[in-house]
């Protein structure tokens, strides 16, 4: 069978400064000014709106920025005058950035498969802050940005309710966009359904709604309400398939988000699809946030009692999960290196940090899990091929959501009222069912095992790799040999694979 296109994620810009002191003069390598993200304006060309990043070098000077939400991937590194900034990391390290590892930063990762704050894999390179401000002249760095920190409302359940229908559909419907530039990637969820049932009413139906299907074992309940919604709204729904390249997409999808997501991969089809067919300036509408901010869908009331109460060591002992097959991938010195003690500590200052916000387990989570693991989709990814649009993250819309204190959420009924409240008429279509019946996984989970064997066996070997490879090896091989275990092939070889991609990262920095 062949393999399909490789996406087209173009080479990431970079900019490298170094300044020497004996000349009194800065060399600049690279690009020299980029806007990453941003919106179309009138006439064809980029503008900074919404989510975007930017930064421009005139000779003397560099100015960088982003947007208030800092969901536009920026990344810095600064050592002994010498100033790196990007997008991607891979093209950071090409480029020379220091390659150390952040242990603490990596001993969350790899059991929350997220990065903390401004963390990355290496301890020199940072994310840019929410509204970041960077500055460089002369060898003599500064970064500022603070995340914005609204104060609890005093509306009731009933009139956020009716708040947010209305912001909603304002950001929703905010500029014209032609609707046959228009996409809805569409699950079976809310964020997505909710934008599209205004794009609809607005009379800014989109071209089409589009739908990955789940790879096996995952139920396809989330295709079958998809396609539900879709033909409700008599909006066309386009259906792509699993992708029959897994582990390819994997290496893509760890390199096109800078290391910072387990998950994604299923993005890879989507880039693909709409650099092939979705025309010239597409634009995508987004749902990230919706769930964080509205939904509740990781709260509970112990949880949000945990955090008001400032249990933070309990949290973060219940947050992190099982360490699973970490300690037979990295070994006994891994697991010194890199150890849940270590992982808990990095938590619980973070978790300090959301604790005067009126929805402290929903600042958490937006401004770690959403901002840093999230966002790579839509903003790492997609705005490779297409104009992002998300309308969760409208700033008057943000200021009522993360203003709404976290008792009127714990209940998760809070979106789904919203929804049937502005779209009555449609109240009645049912959502995914988290609880369906999985599918048979063993001939996706067998391929998929043979691609990671055979890709880890041709990697040259660093001298003191993240990843026991024998220990991996064997176990892929038997789990994707052995019918009942091969859904085990998907959590081993995502780490193993990230592992061994980094492993390979860090071999070409210094």
């Amino acid at each position: 069978m062949s393999q399909p296109a490789a996406p087209p994620f173009d080479a990431a810009p970079v900019l490298r400064l170094a300044w020497d002191a004996r000349t009194g003069a800065a060399q600049a390598t690279g690009t020299a000014a980029c806007l990453l993200g941003g919106q179309w304006g009138p006439a064809g060309e980029r503008v900074a709106r919404g989510t975007f990043a930017e930064w421009r070098w005139d000779g003397v000077r560099l100015e960088a920025r982003t947007d208030p939400f800092g969901f536009q991937p920026l990344f810095w590194a600064e050592r002994d005058g010498t100033l790196w900034l990007s997008p991607s990391i891979p093209a950071m390290v090409a480029a020379g950035a220091p390659t150390a590892l952040d242990d603490a930063a990596l001993a969350v990762f790899l059991r929350l498969g997220t990065f903390l704050d401004a963390d990355t894999p290496f301890r020199a390179i940072r994310a840019a802050p929410p509204g970041a401000r960077i500055s460089w002249t002369a060898g003599r760095l500064t970064v500022d940005g603070t995340r914005p920190r609204p104060a609890a409302h005093a509306l009731s359940r009933d009139a956020a309710i009716d708040a947010y229908v209305e912001l909603f559909r304002a950001a929703t419907l905010a500029d014209a966009v032609a609707s046959e530039r228009t996409t809805v990637p569409l699950t079976g969820g809310r964020d997505s359904r909710h934008i599209l049932l205004e794009l609809v009413a607005g009379g800014r139906a989109p071209a089409r709604a589009l739908t990955v299907c789940p790879a096996p074992p995952k139920s396809d309940d989330d295709l079958r309400i998809a396609a539900l919604v879709a033909g409700a709204l008599g909006v066309p729904h386009v259906v792509l398939p699993t992708t029959v390249a897994r582990h390819a997409d994997e290496l893509t999808k760890n390199h096109a988000t800078s290391f910072g997501a387990f998950e994604h991969y299923w993005e890879v089809p989507i880039v693909r699809w709409l650099a092939e067919h979705a025309g010239p300036r597409p634009v995508v509408f987004d749902g990230i946030g919706g769930d964080t901010l509205s939904e509740a869908k990781y709260m509970s009331p112990q949880r949000l009692a945990l955090l008001r109460e400032g249990a933070l060591e309990r949290y973060a002992a219940e947050e992190l999960p099982t360490d699973g097959y970490l300690p037979a991938l990295v070994g006994a010195a891994g697991m010194r290196r890199f150890p849940r003690a270590l992982a808990h500590e990095r938590l619980v200052a973070e978790l300090a940090t959301h604790l005067d916000a009126p929805n402290p387990v929903g600042s958490y989570r937006f401004w770690n899990r959403t901002r840093r693991t999230v966002a790579l989709a839509p903003f790492g990814m997609l705005t490779a091929v297409a104009e992002v649009r998300a309308p969760f993250l409208d700033p008057a819309l943000f200021d009522l959501l993360a203003a709404t204190p976290g008792e009127l959420l714990v209940d998760r009924r809070f979106h789904t009222t919203t929804i049937a409240r502005a779209h009555p008429a449609h109240a009645g279509l049912p959502y995914e069912m988290p609880d369906s019946p999985r599918r048979d996984a063993t001939a996706f989970m067998r391929r998929w095992g043979r691609e990671a064997l055979a890709w880890t066996a041709r990697q040259p070997r660093p001298p003191r790799g993240l990843l026991r490879r024998p220990a991996y090896l064997a176990r892929v091989g038997l789990f994707g040999a052995l019918p009942g275990l091969s859904d085990r092939v998907a959590p081993l070889a995502t780490l193993g694979t990230y592992l061994a991609q980094l492993d390979g990262l860090v071999g070409t920095g210094e």
